[in-house]
C-alpha cells in the first residue's frame, strides 16, 4: 500500500491516498510556515494585507487541527484493522 503521490508506505487501512499522514501534516506546515514568513517581510500587524493573512493563517491552522482529528480516527481504524487480521 503506497500513497499515490508521495509515494511513500502505508497502513492496509490506507485506500486511494495521494499523500501519508507525515507528508499531509508537513504540507500544513508548510503552508503555515510560508503564511507566516510573508506576514513578516510585509510588516507584521502593520502591513495593509494584515488581515488577509491572519485570515490565511487560520485557515492553515483548522486545516491543521481537521487533518490531525482525521488522523487520530484514522489510527483508531488501524488499530481496529491490525486486530482484525
Amino acid at each position: 500500500y503506497i500513497a499515490t503521490v508521495c509515494g511513500h508506505p502505508l497502513h492496509p487501512e490506507h485506500l486511494d491516498v495521494d499523500y501519508c499522514p507525515v507528508c499531509q501534516v508537513t504540507m500544513c506546515l508548510q503552508l503555515q510556515d510560508a503564511i507566516a514568513k510573508v506576514w513578516m517581510e510585509e510588516g507584521g500587524s502593520r502591513t495593509g494585507k494584515y488581515f488577509a493573512l491572519r485570515s490565511g493563517f487560520r485557515r492553515a491552522k483548522v486545516e491543521l487541527l481537521d487533518k490531525m482529528v482525521d488522523l487520530q480516527k484514522l489510527s483508531v481504524l488501524e488499530q481496529e484493522w491490525d486486530r482484525a487480521h
